[in-house]
């Protein structure tokens, strides 16, 4: 693997759909431990709405975000557009066993740092992770973005009101598809809170439905 900016531990997410193929990207990713002593703490998924609250609210949070295209109800697109929306410093890097086309140029808008077919997995891995790891688009010679250049993407685009933190999970939960009854049990709190959380972020962003609020954020880099 090439320089990773001296970094000696690395937090690796993977998800997709099918769960065995997540074990096998874990154990994948498991011959790259310990190579050039850097260590690698990897998670794996199944759920869209983990996985975006590891990449963007976890104390520890990820660097890299393995994930397939593919997924249900939200694709790999959506999730690389919702995290780069939270404002998080995740490398997002794409796998499809598809033709590389269908999803190149959407997950370079989306701010994604590489796509990779599945069937290339095993040569390419160290490599790619090395260069996502550095926050960078993958090849070399790549159209994709580097981390900070989709951030200053986001950056570029009108502001809104700034959200809390808990407004941005509620919005970064209910784009992975979690309902408010769930939100509700997983941040400790009544689902009526939730609803009111939603009409505070309708007023920051000068939304009248909460509807409205999601297209915006599916189609802009806010913050």
């Amino acid at each position: 693997m090439r320089d990773m900016s001296m970094r000696t531990t690395l937090r690796i997410g993977v998800l997709d759909n099918d769960s065995l193929s997540v074990e096998y990207m874990k154990a994948l990713l498991g011959r790259l431990n310990r190579r050039d002593e850097v260590s690698l703490d990897v998670w794996g998924s199944i759920d869209v709405a983990t996985a975006i609250h590891r990449c963007c609210f976890d104390v520890h949070r990820t660097d890299v975000l393995f994930l397939d295209m593919a997924l249900s109800g939200m694709d790999g697109v959506g999730v690389c557009r919702s995290i780069r929306e939270m404002g998080s410093r995740c490398a997002v890097v794409g796998m499809t066993s598809y033709h590389m086309d269908t999803y190149r140029k959407p997950l370079r808008d989306a701010g994604g740092q590489a796509l990779l077919d599945k069937k290339r997995l095993v040569e390419e891995l160290p490599e790619v992770l090395a260069a996502a790891a550095g926050g960078a688009g993958y090849p070399d010679n790549t159209d994709f973005p580097t981390v900070e250049q989709s951030l200053a993407k986001g950056r570029g685009r009108p502001r809104t009101r700034p959200l809390s933190e808990s407004e941005k999970r509620v919005i970064a939960m209910t784009l992975g598809g979690v309902s408010s009854s769930r939100i509700a049990r997983e941040l400790g709190i009544a689902e009526s809170t939730v609803f009111s959380y939603h009409r505070n972020i309708k007023d920051k962003m000068g939304k009248r439905t909460w509807s409205g609020v999601l297209d915006e954020f599916r189609s802009l880099h806010l913050f």
